[in-house]
């Protein structure tokens, strides 16, 4: 099942947002826990509809014990180098609560039946171990980013963090493809200059860096500047020529060039027409070590204005 729109993503997550009212009682004594009593949350039910069980880990049966498989991931911080480890809180007992009530799942309706509560915190939980769930991911920590959380801003922006997952992705089939040419004796850099002047339409890669000013540097791959959609095509096409090679009956260099061609340039042309851009103008002056940084501290900030909320 594929995911809906990210402008149904968008809209759902809006509409569907809670935002109950503090309890009077503790306004008037000013209780500490008078945030926790304000915290939004999602139902669980909803984010089911919206994502179904491809991207919703947890049936729906709503008991407790489901959630003690899941762990808080805790920022870790040395120098500037942010990371994520996780812990032994248990994740309920703070971001999810049990509740009843009318809700239809499916095509289903449930009657007063139990249903979950789950934060902004806990939902983010449930989104970060997809990389297909970005454009959630980056709705979710929008609060600490220094945007305005309309859909276009937040759009931008999972555009740029999903640049990381998707040259890492890249990283994986350019190795099986650098280990198909140690086996048939080809030269790997002669080779990935050819591969970009065919993707990028003639273009070299200092050629676009020179174009996007961006630094020459040794060991630096243009592939660190390529946006989301250039990246996705390069990998779809990498992907494809190895699957074509490895079917195909005869092995040498020359076939493997030409399936390669042949998918850069199927692939160029697929971007070109869902995205209308053109792979050479689909690149970056910030790297995707820098967009990752920038994740990572967006997440830090979100993980300590949020981990410790508590929901009713």
């Amino acid at each position: 099942m594929s995911l809906p729109s990210k402008n149904v993503i968008f809209n759902i997550l809006n509409s569907t947002a809670q935002h109950p009212k503090p309890d009077l009682q503790l306004q008037l004594f000013n209780s500490p826990d008078t945030q926790s009593a304000d915290t939004e949350f999602w139902y669980y039910s909803d984010l089911y509809n919206l994502y179904g069980d491809t991207y919703m880990p947890i049936k729906p049966d709503f008991g407790h014990k489901v959630w003690q498989k899941l762990q808080i991931p805790t920022p870790q911080s040395r120098g500037n180098k942010i990371t994520f480890r996780p812990t032994d809180i248990k994740f309920y007992n703070q971001h999810v609560a049990t509740v009843h009530h009318d809700y239809n799942l499916g095509a289903t309706e449930h009657k007063n039946a139990p249903d979950l509560k789950l934060t902004r915190y806990g939902v983010w939980c449930l989104s970060r171990p997809s990389p297909y769930m970005m454009f959630t991911r980056t709705y979710l920590i929008s609060p600490v980013m220094d945007i305005t959380p309309t859909f276009q801003n937040i759009h931008n922006a999972s555009y740029q963090f999903s640049r990381i997952h998707l040259r890492n992705e890249l990283t994986q089939y350019e190795k099986i493809l650098g280990g198909l040419l140690h086996k048939y004796h080809g030269d790997f850099k002669l080779f990935n200059h050819h591969m970009t002047r065919a993707f990028f339409y003639g273009y070299g890669a200092r050629d676009l860096k020179e174009i996007h000013r961006i630094p020459i540097k040794d060991n630096d791959p243009l592939a660190n500047y390529m946006g989301a959609a250039s990246l996705h095509a390069r990998t779809t096409a990498l992907r494809n020529t190895v699957q074509r090679f490895d079917d195909n009956q005869k092995h040498d260099l020359d076939i493997l060039y030409n399936i390669l061609h042949q998918e850069l340039t199927a692939q160029r042309i697929r971007t070109i027409q869902k995205y209308n851009i053109r792979p050479e103008q689909d690149i970056f002056q910030q790297s995707i070590s820098a967009v990752q940084s920038d994740l990572n501290k967006c997440e830090y900030e979100f993980v300590k204005k949020y981990a410790n909320q508590k929901i009713r």
